[in-house]
């Protein structure tokens, strides 16, 4: 995708957006059960507004904030892993939302990733590894400790390019000033921003899903696949907005009692969302 075309499908209407400095939070009471306002009530009741996903199981298990949530391509493909702050790895059953095995590690969980069956456990120093493959439930059977010639702390991110583990450390900072950045490289060959988005809350995580193709003539198609890539962004409101790219429009949002840290995608289309509670939330997509 060209950078003239990126910046001009970036900086287009974007009418379909709600402001960013709206109100639009879910009520806790509405959440808890006991909200005696009603339709009076000025916060939101529903987990969720747009007709692309809606809201569809949680899962309850961990007592602090959800730092990681992976599906490892396994035999069975039935599993799916999330962490957290409190130290534990809890394993679910995809099929029953049930737990069926949770490993406590004893210091916080930073993060969590997956790379076909293996499993990377960010922990305080180390980085645990583990092939599910192998063993699905009884944990993890390598260690990387971080020494004192390279980066040390709390690992709290990691990802795998090229057969390659790369990982930062609790000395990383990152920046909650409410901008999403495009960056391209140019005929040059160098990586410059090519356009910023004002999202007007500090931007906590981001994930994007592709949606299936729609069945219609060639012109409807074209348009049509200019709106089928969709960035997913948390932010500290306490939402998850869904962007259709590259023109931002808004296309839906999550809504959630705490702070979404993880975004994972899944099989079917669906969503999965970590909070600062401890719950991990599975969203559908609305076929």
């Amino acid at each position: 995708m060209g950078i003239t075309y990126l910046r001009r499908r970036a900086s287009e209407s974007v009418s379909g957006n709600v402001k960013s400095g709206s109100m639009e939070k879910v009520c806790k009471f509405w959440a808890e059960g006991r909200c005696v306002r009603g339709g009076r009530c000025r916060f939101v009741h529903s987990w969720s507004r747009g007709d692309l996903y809606s809201y569809l199981a949680n899962l309850h298990g961990h007592t602090k904030a959800v730092t990681g949530i992976a599906l490892p391509h396994s035999n069975s493909g039935d599993k799916l892993y999330t962490t957290s702050y409190d130290g534990k790895l809890y394993i679910w059953d995809c099929h029953t939302a049930k737990t069926t095995a949770v490993i406590n590690f004893g210091v916080p969980i930073g993060c969590l990733i997956n790379e076909g069956p293996w499993l990377f456990i960010g922990l305080p120093n180390e980085i645990k590894v583990w092939n599910t493959q192998n063993n699905a439930t009884t944990g993890p059977e390598i260690t990387i400790t971080l020494d004192g010639e390279g980066p040390v702390g709390q690992v709290n991110c990691m990802t795998v390019v090229n057969g390659t583990l790369f990982a930062g450390t609790q000395s990383v900072s990152s920046s909650l000033d409410g901008t999403i950045k495009i960056w391209a490289t140019t005929e040059k060959g160098h990586v410059e921003t090519v356009y910023t988005h004002e999202e007007g809350h500090g931007v906590l995580a981001l994930n994007g899903i592709t949606l299936p193709p729609k069945t219609c003539d060639a012109k409807e198609k074209e348009e049509s696949d200019d709106q089928n890539n969709i960035l997913l962004c948390s932010c500290n409101d306490n939402s998850v907005r869904l962007y259709a790219l590259p023109s931002f429009e808004e296309k839906g949002r999550f809504f959630t009692t705490q702070e979404v840290r993880t975004i994972q995608k899944g099989p079917g289309g669906q969503i999965f969302t970590g909070d600062g509670s401890g719950r991990t939330t599975v969203w559908k997509m609305n076929l």
